[in-house]
């Protein structure tokens, strides 16, 4: 995870960068954040895959929150959020300034 996690903070001169995962919890989505927060040139990140964490989501939604301006995060429909944790996660990423699409 670590290789991955240098090779997404060096990507340079990307504006979208779309991932697949099988299993993303918190401690994917905590490389994934780290490497949005220090990648400058992207402004699109879309993940999906058949198990999202909700934890993860909001890792990623605070990472995009804290770019200027914040950046575009979009999260598969089928990720494994409850249907009441998806209105949350709007919820938070509306009030941090995200477009969330989940």
């Amino acid at each position: 995870m670590y290789s991955f996690h240098n090779f997404l903070c060096s990507v340079t001169h990307v504006e979208t960068l779309t991932l697949s995962y099988t299993l993303m919890r918190a401690a994917g989505a905590v490389y994934l954040a780290q490497a949005i927060q220090v990648n400058t040139s992207l402004s699109k990140v879309e993940v999906s895959g058949n198990d999202i964490a909700a934890d993860g989501v909001r890792w990623l939604v605070h990472a995009s929150a804290h770019r200027s301006p914040p950046m575009a995060l979009v999260c598969a429909a089928n990720c494994a959020c409850s249907r009441d944790e998806k209105p949350l996660l709007r919820a938070l990423a509306h009030e941090l300034g995200v477009d969330l699409s989940i």
